[in-house]
């Protein structure tokens, strides 16, 4: 369940996009090289920390860096959701992706393309 999202995700993809533009092939790795070194780094520190989860204060350190990631993550996610639903269909399409990625084990390639072909449909059916 975690190798879904353990890695950078699409915001990363442009990340290299942005380096590339910046400074050619040498920004592009660099900015490749940003973009996954905190996942090999979590690796490590998550076999590390999970042997010493009995302690209480990592434990507390590990909840409250929990939290803290949600609501990063909340607060970057609203204004792109505000912009990109805008009708019942698309918000209807994001609540069900929600709850796939939530209760079940589906792999977020067959999610999205999911999604991809609805908004296809729906975009054929509409225009």
């Amino acid at each position: 369940m975690l190798r879904r999202w353990a890695g950078p995700g699409p915001n990363g993809i442009y990340l290299v996009s942005v380096g590339y533009l910046v400074a050619g092939i040498p920004g592009a790795c660099v900015a490749w090289l940003a973009m996954i070194t905190p996942a090999f780094l979590a690796i490590p520190l998550v076999r590390l920390v999970g042997a010493r989860v009995d302690n209480p204060r990592l434990l507390g350190a590990i909840r409250a860096s929990t939290a803290a990631s949600a609501g990063l993550v909340l607060a970057a996610n609203v204004p792109m959701a505000r912009d990109a639903l805008t009708s019942g269909a698309l918000a209807a399409l994001a609540v069900g992706s929600f709850a796939v990625f939530s209760f079940t084990r589906i792999d977020s390639v067959w999610v999205i393309l999911a999604a991809a072909l609805l908004g296809l449909l729906g975009a054929t059916i509409t225009h």
